[in-house]
């Protein structure tokens, strides 16, 4: 019993870390990008059901905090990527990655797409199924940043993989 039980929760797990893919275009351009300008857009994210205005008149400290959450966000990945390429406010930048949170539940679990775009705004790489696991004590805004510090790791572990793998 003990032995299912372990191999269940390995294969669940297997299955989370597999999650994130590619939809459309390659990361075969950034490849030898020095810098990527890094944006975190919450135009399209349902907090909990709310959207963005609504979330803030609910949870006052949103806007303060906001950056803050940013920061975890860009902090995993730079982690991540271990210096390959840096990530930043970069606006002369070639690239710009951005990350599309689009859900974000009531214990801070987030759900999110990315895409890479070139100067011109045109669409270099579509990816999606990013998830970040909320926390389990704390505030509304606590468990969003731990939500937020884990979506920024795996989004980092992502690039990582699939930029060594590109051609």
């Amino acid at each position: 019993m003990k032995n299912l039980l372990l191999l269940a929760s390995f294969a669940m797990l297997c299955l989370g870390a597999n999650a994130q893919k590619i939809v459309s275009g390659s990361l075969s351009p950034v490849k030898n990008a020095e810098k990527i300008n890094f944006v975190v857009d919450y135009s399209k994210t349902s907090f909990n059901g709310k959207n963005e205005a609504a979330f803030s008149e609910y949870e006052e400290d949103w806007q303060k905090d906001k950056p803050e959450v940013i920061d975890y966000i860009l902090a995993g990945v730079r982690d991540n990527m271990k210096g390959k390429i840096s990530f930043g406010e970069f606006a002369d930048a070639e690239y710009t990655l951005t990350i599309y949170p689009i859900e974000i539940e009531r214990k801070g679990d987030t759900e999110a797409e990315a895409t890479i775009t070139d100067k011109q705004g045109n669409v270099i790489c579509s990816m999606k199924d990013f998830e970040g696991e909320g926390g389990t004590f704390g505030t509304k805004l606590n468990l969003i940043k731990d939500g937020a510090k884990e979506l920024g790791q795996n989004v980092g572990k992502f690039l990582k993989k699939q930029i060594r793998k590109a051609k």
